[in-house]
């Protein structure tokens, strides 16, 4: 198969509307550490997308609106284009910040591009480890998934990684109601740490449903 990467940085310059707590004053008052969004477009008998975006989420029509861009720039449909928020609760509130999510969505096109531009043979190989991230927060319950799914991307001749695709169980809220700065929270540091140990971007995608922080 083929397989081709883009990042780009998805960071507000000014003060925005955060999203994810119910407070008074939402706006954020700096940056603590940047907010990315990721493209790697794959071939292999067609064209399929996956984008992860440093953000809570969208809403159904903004999410379609996205996903029927990256997939006329990529020649696919919008069922085969994946988004994958980190559910961080320190990013733009996308329903208030209109002007923000027009340019979120210029920026990730732009990737998107870049992405399919930069196309090559690759190997893939898939893997679990586990993993004790997660908290069940239900008094019913004490369940976790502690599977970190691993999808290890290789030149096509093995030798040279081109990227790694991690899969967590655990909600982006270690920054808490008190945190006003812009913050990808642990998915951040996450990638950060792995680029530095394997010189390869990381992709991590949300894994968790339900309660667990």
């Amino acid at each position: 198969m083929k397989m081709g990467f883009a990042e780009t940085d998805i960071t507000p310059q000014t003060p925005v509307a955060l999203i994810g707590f119910n407070r008074t004053d939402n706006m954020s008052r700096g940056i603590l550490d940047c907010l990315t969004a990721q493209v790697s477009v794959w071939e292999n008998n067609g064209t399929c997308c996956l984008v992860t975006i440093d953000n809570i989420g969208f809403n159904k029509k903004d999410a379609d609106l996205l996903r029927d861009m990256i997939g006329t720039i990529t020649g696919t449909s919008r069922e085969k284009v994946m988004l994958s928020f980190s559910h961080t609760h320190a990013a733009v509130n996308v329903d208030v910040e209109r002007e923000y999510y027009d340019m979120l969505c210029q920026k990730i096109g732009r990737a998107a591009e870049k992405a399919l531009a930069s196309m090559k043979e690759v190997s893939v190989g898939w893997d679990n480890a586990e993993a004790d991230i997660g908290n069940n927060r239900r008094e019913s319950s004490d369940k976790i998934d502690r599977r970190v799914g691993i999808l290890k991307v290789c030149s096509g001749n093995k030798d040279d990684l081109e990227l790694i695709i991690l899969r967590l169980t655990a909600h982006c809220n270690v920054l808490k109601r008190d945190n006003h700065l812009i913050s990808a929270d642990y998915f951040g540091a996450v990638r950060k740490a792995f680029a530095e140990k394997y010189h390869c971007p990381i992709m991590v995608i949300q894994g968790s449903a339900g309660n667990i922080a």
